[in-house]
């Protein structure tokens, strides 16, 4: 992997290989809500199977990984956490797992979220759960019993309060944030102004089909500046500004 572009406070050659050390500290991040998506060359954000990892490369693994190395939060949609079947985060990188925020409006806990897990790994990360009052005190019940009373967050009435969210994780000292998907919860995000960083992977590979963007619903408007670029095995691997 090596640096195609950077912005002047990167003193990275575009003919050296990036060592791991070089990855984190071009994925440093500050406190806010950092975004990472992947597409095809033709746009589609998951491959033939309906999920991304058949669209992932070896080279946007890394970067993935050293994201998370960064972030105090991973934060995710309930359906992507189906599709994708999370459980809690792992360390990496040398650096301890972060916690994983998981967004459901119908307040239903994915199976793969729920306690023991079959690896046993004691270096797992946390779990935090959030959904809305309209989920039902019985949804809310249940998942508190799943995972335990403080591991619950009820925010917003009708669907989830985003910007409470991010105070919560702020308060409790999570607020650098990685959002990992899925669409909806990273279009829900743009229009609230709540993102600051954008991560995004093109990877050498057209699909074709009917398959979802990286962003899917509402129109938004995002306006976008450069940080960094990285090539590797032909992925472009990019990492933006948010412009307020």
């Amino acid at each position: 992997m090596r640096v195609l572009l950077a912005d002047s406070g990167a003193p990275w050659r575009a003919d050296a290989d990036l060592a791991d050390d070089d990855l984190l500290a071009l994925y440093a991040q500050e406190p806010g809500i950092r975004t990472n998506t992947v597409s095809t060359l033709d746009g589609a954000a998951n491959g033939p199977n309906g999920v991304s990892d058949s669209i992932n490369t070896p080279a946007d693994n890394r970067a993935f990984m050293a994201m998370r190395a960064n972030c105090d939060t991973i934060l995710v949609g309930a359906g992507t956490v189906r599709a994708e079947e999370y459980g809690p985060a792992k360390p990496g990188f040398g650096r301890p797992a972060p916690l994983l925020v998981v967004v459901s409006g119908r307040g239903v806990v994915p199976a793969t979220l729920i306690p023991p897990f079959g690896d046993g790994d004691p270096e797992r990360g946390e779990v935090a759960f959030v959904t809305c009052a309209s989920a039902g005190s019985e949804a809310v019940d249940t998942a508190r019993a799943q995972l335990g009373e403080e591991r619950v967050w009820v925010f917003g009435q009708d669907e989830v309060d985003l910007p409470a969210v991010a105070a919560q994780l702020a308060t409790i000292g999570e607020g650098r944030v990685l959002c990992e998907g899925g669409p909806t919860l990273f279009t829900t995000l743009h229009a609230a102004g709540l993102v600051d960083e954008v991560a995004h992977t093109i990877v050498p590979h057209m699909i074709g089909g009917n398959h979802p963007r990286p962003l899917q619903g509402p129109s938004v408007d995002t306006r976008l500046a450069l940080r960094h670029l990285i090539e590797g095995d032909g992925s472009l691997i990019g990492l933006w500004r948010v412009i307020r």
